[in-house]
């Protein structure tokens, strides 16, 4: 589990569209908008705002019953500060100074990317210019798309060809692109926080919420954890109070700079961290989704609960990362979906930060169109449990069970 105020860090695009559209359900994945959407989202303009690096992208349009010219105003709440840490000079919180040191971080990174694998950055900066045009337009009725001014919209259409044309060219796919966004992301908050020594500490409502989730799931001594969007191993820390052992858990990451922290925190556990591929950077192990290919070709002792805490609306396909948990589980094994703060902060995640959480939070009936959807889920005859809290106050808990 990671930060939620990081997700709205180094974010691609910002939107303030106001309803999410409507969800799509396939083998796949959920959430994302479907291109027959009939949701009432408005586009609205952003005269400034950040890119993915922290780059500005070019103006939105204004079209009838648009927002406006407001900024994203999202709430992140401040961090608090270890002894060592000196206080900013220039009258800004701590937690502006953190967000905006993330930002230069991830600026770097994407410097970096641009030097060493031109072709992959250029389709990222059109990727990000592209999910923020599609924030700002999705649902729009017929009479205000055609609103929209043409120069832009034509801009748009070569933006996507030239992705396509960069992908087929140089083999370069929609999850490593997302990947990099995200690794590039939380590996700076991770660094920035460890060089300011900020210790950021969970609320007492965040610790309510993963009491809750750990005893829901009826983890154990003599369970086998995986841990999905491990971060620092937060999740750990909790199933340790259930009488979890460390050398029973697998915790995944795409940052491999939480997972070096983690790591120093629970040494007798395993943390997988991206094996570098010079030629493709391909995320190997520390990608969820190659963990599994990998652990069940060499036929892998199966697991017992497989947590997605905090991180499921980060996939770019979560129906794919459900199916291969299921995959994973012992019978009578878990997969457990959890948010401390709820469906409700996702969506807004959302709205700001289209390009780095693409998803919606599922709900029981997408869920239980999964278990029948996804052959993996419906041959495991995978059930959908109540989590029991499911209110935006209460946190987000979905468990699913293997007979």
């Amino acid at each position: 589990m990671t930060d939620d105020a990081d997700a709205l860090v180094g974010v691609s695009c910002r939107s303030n569209a106001r309803a999410p559209p409507a969800l799509r359900m396939d083998a796949k994945g959920f959430g994302r908008p479907s291109s027959t959407s009939e949701g009432k989202t408005k586009a609205t303009r952003s005269s400034k705002v950040a890119g993915f690096g922290g780059k500005p992208v070019s103006k939105m349009p204004r079209v009838s019953g648009g927002g406006g010219n407001k900024k994203s105003t999202a709430p992140a709440k401040a961090a608090r500060v270890g002894a060592g840490t000196k206080a900013a000079t220039t009258g800004a919180t701590v937690q502006e100074e953190v967000m905006r040191q993330t930002e230069e971080s991830i600026r770097r990174s994407m410097d970096k990317l641009k030097t060493a694998q031109p072709f992959v950055w250029e389709a990222l900066e059109l990727k990000k210019r592209l999910a923020l045009w599609q924030a700002q337009t999705v649902g729009l009725n017929i009479l205000q798309l055609s609103e929209l001014p043409p120069r832009q919209v034509q801009e748009m259409k070569d933006a996507e060809a030239q992705v396509r044309r960069l992908q087929e060219e140089h083999g370069i796919t929609d999850r490593l692109l997302h990947n990099i966004a995200q690794e590039a992301t939380w590996d700076a908050s991770a660094r920035v926080k460890d060089e300011r020594q900020v210790n950021v500490q969970l609320p007492p409502s965040a610790v309510e919420h993963m009491q809750a989730v750990v005893q829901r799931s009826e983890a154990a001594g003599d369970s086998r954890v995986m841990d999905v969007g491990a971060g620092t191993g937060i999740l750990l820390r909790f199933l340790q109070g259930a009488g979890v052992k460390q050398e029973k858990y697998v915790g995944v990451y795409l940052s491999s700079v939480m997972i070096d922290v983690a790591s120093k925190r629970y040494p007798h556990a395993t943390f997988l961290k991206r094996k570098e591929n010079s030629k493709t950077r391909t995320p190997n192990q520390a990608d969820f989704l190659d963990y599994c290919g990998d652990h069940l070709l060499s036929g892998g002792e199966g697991f017992s609960h497989v947590f997605f805490n905090g991180c499921l609306h980060n996939f770019l396909e979560p129906g794919e990362a459900l199916s291969d948990a299921a995959k994973l589980l012992k019978e009578g094994g878990k997969i457990v979906i959890s948010h401390p703060k709820g469906a409700a902060n996702v969506d807004m995640q959302r709205r700001s930060n289209p390009l780095l959480v693409p998803n919606r939070l599922p709900t029981a009936a997408d869920l239980q169109k999964a278990c029948g959807a996804i052959p993996s889920l419906k041959a495991a005859g995978i059930q959908v449990q109540d989590g029991g809290r499911r209110r935006s106050g209460l946190g987000y808990l979905q468990v699913l069970q293997k007979p």
